[in-house]
């Protein structure tokens, strides 16, 4: 069971401006894939919060920054080669900042950390910690369909990501592969039950609306640049041998590259308003 507990308040910017906060609970399914590879799929939470600057004739804030911490249950590691494994529990956080009503754009960085170090799959290969970083430029527009339900959808556009695989455990090093291409897309349907009916004159720390929102978010990134290493004979940890190639003067070439991979998240928020 999760509790939140929020103290927040609207405050007058200017004569014609409010600071509008919004904090909820989000709830989804979580499904990764490296096509041909391997497949994560888990249920996933978040508490997440916002806060918006908006004149009161407007419906949409013209700037908006947004915040999320998410976690889950207990993912499940698939694999044609590997087998299978539990406890590949994620952490992460997202942030955006974005400008504009109707149509807006703006930042977003997403970071996910998989903790992988500790399992051991159906076959006896052990897990790893992976970390996944984005940052992306969204663009997208908002619709109000009726006066209780509003559309939003968006592109991502990636603008770098970066892989972090996790071998210190196994007596090596941590390696960063960078992804240059990708993208993501977002939808989510809104509907908002108005809790007073005086958004710009309610009372501090009421809420004023609860909305309940279904969406769905999709990233697709590409295959990384490779990440080549050197490693002479007395540094190589036992597995180099294996995916490494010997060079000259006892050294040994090891490539790694992070595969093309796609997420789907799918699942609901309910949020209040204040």
């Amino acid at each position: 069971m999760l509790y939140l507990i929020i103290i927040t308040s609207t405050v007058s910017i200017h004569a014609t401006s409010l600071i509008r906060t919004e904090a909820g609970l989000s709830a989804y399914q979580y499904y990764y894939e490296e096509p041909g590879l391997m497949a994560l799929q888990g249920l996933l939470f978040d508490i997440n919060t916002a806060l918006g600057i908006q004149r009161p004739q407007d419906q949409w804030p013209i700037i908006r920054a947004e915040g999320r911490y998410f976690l889950s249950d207990d993912p499940t590691y698939t694999s044609k080669n590997t087998g299978t494994s539990d406890r590949n529990y994620h952490t992460g956080f997202e942030t955006r900042l974005l400008v504009g009503r109707h149509l807006y754009t703006g930042i977003g960085y997403r970071e996910l950390m998989h903790h992988g170090e500790g399992t051991v799959t159906s076959t006896g290969h052990i897990g790893y910690d992976r970390l996944s970083q984005y940052t992306y430029i969204p663009m997208g527009i908002r619709l109000t369909l009726t006066n209780a339900y509003t559309l939003a959808l968006e592109y991502r556009n990636l603008n770098a990501a970066m892989q972090t695989t996790d071998f210190s455990f196994l007596g090596y090093k941590k390696i960063k592969k960078h992804q240059p291409n990708g993208y993501g897309l977002h939808a989510n349907l809104t509907t908002t039950t108005l809790l007073d009916s005086d958004y710009f004159n309610h009372t501090p720390l009421t809420p004023h609306a609860l909305a309940f929102t279904l969406f769905l978010t999709y990233w697709n990134i590409d295959t990384s640049k490779p990440h080549i290493e050197i490693v002479d004979t007395n540094n190589l940890p036992a597995w180099g041998q294996r995916f490494g190639l010997p060079e000259d003067n006892g050294l040994y070439r090891i490539t790694f590259v992070e595969p093309r991979n796609y997420t789907v998240e799918f699942g609901i928020t309910l949020k209040l308003i204040f």
